[in-house]
């Protein structure tokens, strides 16, 4: 093998690093960003009510554990609701995809009101 295709290849590999890596360093500096950044504007109001049920140095602890939680279950709802919106728009263009097909689209089209009248309107199965 020659020097040229080794440097090639660590190349390749070396951007492949990047391309996974580096997604998951903008993940973790974003919801480090997001964390101090709510624990700046809602730590003091949740101190208020967490001071009287544990002690004081508890109380900081369990603060930042309920806008760390909070946090993560936002981003991860935000996740949720965009993988929803995907899989809605690839199955519509699925769909009017299939529906173009001559023989095809005949037969989805019929399969999909039978199953709408048995399911309902704008039900899914």
């Amino acid at each position: 093998m020659s020097i040229k295709k080794i440097w090639n290849s660590f190349f390749v590999n070396f951007i492949n690093g990047i391309v996974i890596l580096l997604p998951i360093a903008v993940t973790i500096a974003l919801v480090k960003f997001l964390v101090l950044q709510v624990n700046n504007i809602i730590l003091q109001p949740i101190m208020v009510f967490i001071v009287p049920m544990v002690s004081e140095t508890q109380s900081v602890y369990s603060a930042k554990a309920i806008i760390f939680v909070t946090v993560i279950v936002a981003v991860a709802s935000i996740g949720w609701g965009a993988k929803i919106l995907f899989i809605k728009r690839t199955f519509s263009l699925g769909e009017r995809i299939l529906l173009k097909v001559p023989f095809m689209g005949k037969i989805y089209n019929a399969a999909k009101q039978i199953f709408s009248a048995f399911i309902g309107q704008g039900k899914t199965i």
